[in-house]
């Protein structure tokens, strides 16, 4: 009698340490099969850049500017419907904007260039004038110009999803509402605790938060990682013109802290990443 009570128990433990791990499981899943476009996930809601914005990504965002997207492109995309669009709406809707030169010429980042004559001039940045430096962090960009990519990011992937998927079914696949923005601190901060192993850090790691010393480099794809900072490379703006820099770990005790700065000016070392927040759902179109 005792031993069916303990085999009784053993099952009935079995069965509850299975429920605990489906729960556990179903809280820790995603909420949608693929994450937003050029992000991996962070949270349910909160899924951050894989790379910090590119200078092709900056470029393809000028480009938009230049050609078609402005303030009132931007307003009239929220009032199409979010799924079943064809190329045909999108051309008929382009055709009535133009691009905003103005706009395109304030989204410009720009440094001082030093010219054969000796002259110098703060003019448009090197880095937007050669395809060498493609899969560079954008730099010396303003806190402005952060702010106003991940505004015209957050649309242009909604186009996309409007575009790509014919019915509703397939849409709520995908969030359906949702804002690409700049990273908190908090977030930045979970990121390297969940991201960890992926971020590469220089052997002989010299850290010094009055004089960050960051040499940018490009990024390049690979298979082995998903999440990509290097602490030496670019450092990264946060929300609140909060800069981020460096991630300085002690070995010996498993300890490690991140540095912050004020960002004050655009630098040549200083780049961003955008992440994307899943808002709550709104009536679809």
């Amino acid at each position: 009698m005792l031993y069916n009570v303990v085999i009784l128990n053993v099952i009935r433990l079995k069965y509850f340490l299975i429920v605990v791990l489906a729960v556990l499981f179903l809280a820790n899943k995603p909420a949608f099969k693929n994450s937003p476009p050029g992000t991996i996930p962070l949270t349910d809601s909160l899924f951050i850049d894989k790379f910090p914005v590119k200078v092709r990504d900056y470029i393809e965002f000028l480009n938009s500017l230049r050609y078609f997207y402005n303030d009132q492109l931007s307003d009239s995309l929220k009032k199409l419907p979010k799924y079943g669009l064809t190329p045909a709406d999108i051309d008929g809707l382009t055709q009535h904007f133009h691009g905003d030169s103005l706009l395109h010429q304030r989204m410009l980042t720009r440094t001082w260039v030093t010219y054969s004559n000796d002259e110098r001039r703060y003019d448009v940045d090197f880095h937007l004038k050669s395809t060498k430096f493609l899969d560079y962090p954008i730099v010396n960009i303003t806190f402005e110009q952060m702010r106003y990519y991940c505004k015209w990011r957050t649309d242009m992937v909604m186009l996309h999803y409007a575009t790509s998927c014919k019915t509703e079914k397939q849409r709520q696949k995908f969030p359906m509402n949702f804002k690409y923005r700049m990273v908190k601190r908090k977030e930045w901060e979970l990121t390297i605790s969940k991201y960890f192993h992926e971020i590469q850090r220089p052997e002989n790691q010299k850290n010094n938060a009055e004089r960050p010393n960051n040499m940018i480099r490009p990024y390049y794809y690979s298979k082995k990682r998903s999440f990509y900072y290097d602490v030496d490379n670019a450092a990264e703006t946060l929300d609140n013109a909060v800069v981020t820099f460096n991630f300085k770990w002690n070995s010996s005790v498993r300890i490690g802290n991140i540095s912050y700065f004020k960002f004050e000016e655009p630098m040549d070392w200083i780049s961003f990443r955008c992440i994307c927040e899943i808002l709550p759902e709104k009536n679809v179109k």
